[in-house]
């Protein structure tokens, strides 16, 4: 029997091996077969690892190899504990917010190609493969037999078809942007000694397609038509004006639709719907969330006609003003409207102006193009354009200079010449 005093100690190992001149151990836990390693690094503590063999010689020779690679890491400056990528990126998350796209990027393009590979073993030469694994993914990768892609929404299951094409430059720039911010956290934790160079993707730029002044005259008129059409139901009046006045609002701000679709009116201000004199310059100033920033931004002086147009609106509709707290685009009942795009789709449908003369298809987005091209043939400062829009004056002079032909059309002209 054992004495007490035995009983009292901690469990040991069942078995231990190994030259004790050696820098590591062998040793078997208790109801285990599989031998394990553990040894210690200056600095790193003390480091254990199953072997996944009961074979002796087998576990000596994985263990001398596990010792010495992490006994290089560390004379490295790297961490002598060769993570894997999967558990690497779970410390990565809990101190930065990706948002649903680059969650995806993440779980089925950097996990799908590296989770079982420590980012120390990443080189130039696997990024590259990598890439190249992405952009053959849907049509001769892992997404080959694969034909749609379920996602939820509301709290329903929803599928929608793949598009089984090479992705586009814009497409895998962003790919690559996420796997370079991964790394560069990999580098600061000293998981890696070097970030891997990039064969940086060459974004084309390839802008949206917009709307010429005539064509957003029409939509306008159109969708003003549609709400004094005859026959219409209350509830069908109603849609009706709220989607003329998104058009008008839109084409007045160059907001993106989902900055302009989650506005409430308490982001509205130094506007005065009450006011009834004429017409008077915008004073109106928006406050607008998007792309993880909040800024100012402003309109033209028809801004203030489309949000006075909204606010009687609301006061027909739901027999009281709207509140602070109400979205800018509410349904009857005064819930979000979320199915604006689709009736803009509609019109532009009847309009047949789906597409642009490039054959490029056209929303509610292109009305973002139409109002900075306009702006820029108006002369106004490029500086002050993209800080209204929320964006940088690269982005606009890369995607909307070529646009601006009449902003320097009569630059071009030569007094008393001619051709």
């Amino acid at each position: 029997m054992r004495s007490k005093e035995a009983a009292k100690q901690p469990e040991r190992a069942t078995a231990l091996t190994g030259n004790v001149e050696q820098p590591w151990q062998l040793y078997k836990q208790r109801n285990t077969v599989n031998w394990l390693v553990r040894f210690s690094i200056k600095g790193q503590g003390q480091i254990r690892k199953s072997l996944g063999t009961p074979d002796e010689f087998e576990a000596k020779r994985k263990a001398e190899r596990i010792y010495y690679e992490a006994l290089i890491r560390s004379e490295q400056g790297l961490d002598a504990r060769a993570k894997k990528v999967s558990i690497v990126v779970e410390e990565w998350l809990k101190e930065v917010s990706l948002s649903p796209p680059e969650m995806t990027v993440l779980n089925r393009y950097i996990l799908g190609y590296f989770a079982n590979i420590p980012p120390g073993d990443i080189t130039s030469k696997m990024v590259g493969q990598f890439m190249k694994w992405r952009k053959d993914y849907w049509i001769s990768g892992p997404g080959k037999d694969i034909d749609f892609i379920w996602y939820e929404r509301s709290g329903r299951k929803l599928k929608r078809p793949i598009d089984k094409t090479v992705p586009s430059s814009s497409t895998l720039h962003s790919v690559e942007a996420l796997l370079l911010k991964f790394l560069k956290f990999c580098e600061r934790e000293q998981y890696i000694r070097h970030l891997p160079k990039f064969e940086k993707v060459k974004v084309k730029a390839s802008p949206r397609a917009s709307f010429t002044p005539e064509e957003v005259r029409l939509l306008e008129s159109k969708a003003a038509e549609a709400t004094e059409a005859e026959n219409l139901t209350r509830s069908q009046r109603f849609q009706a004006c709220l989607l003329y006045h998104y058009i008008g609002i839109l084409a007045s701000t160059g907001m993106r639709p989902t900055e302009c679709l989650r506005l409430q009116w308490k982001q509205i201000t130094k506007f005065d719907p009450r006011y009834e004199g004429p017409m008077r310059k915008s004073k109106t100033i928006l406050l607008i969330w998007g792309k993880g920033k909040e800024r100012h931004g402003f309109g033209l002086d028809s801004l203030d006609i489309h949000l006075r147009g909204l606010w009687l609106l609301y006061n027909w509709f739901w027999e009281r003003e709207p509140t602070k707290d109400d979205f800018l685009w509410a349904t009857e009942k005064g819930l979000q409207f979320k199915r604006l795009d689709i009736l803009f789709n509609r019109l532009l449908e009847q309009l047949d102006l789906k597409k642009d003369f490039r054959g490029k298809p056209r929303d509610a987005y292109s009305f973002r193009h139409y109002f900075v091209t306009e702006q820029i043939n108006n002369r106004c400062p490029v500086m002050n354009i993209a800080r209204s829009l929320g964006t940088s004056v690269t982005m606009i002079e890369r995607f909307y200079s070529h646009n601006s032909i009449e902003s320097y059309r009569e630059s071009m002209q030569l007094p008393g010449s001619s051709l």
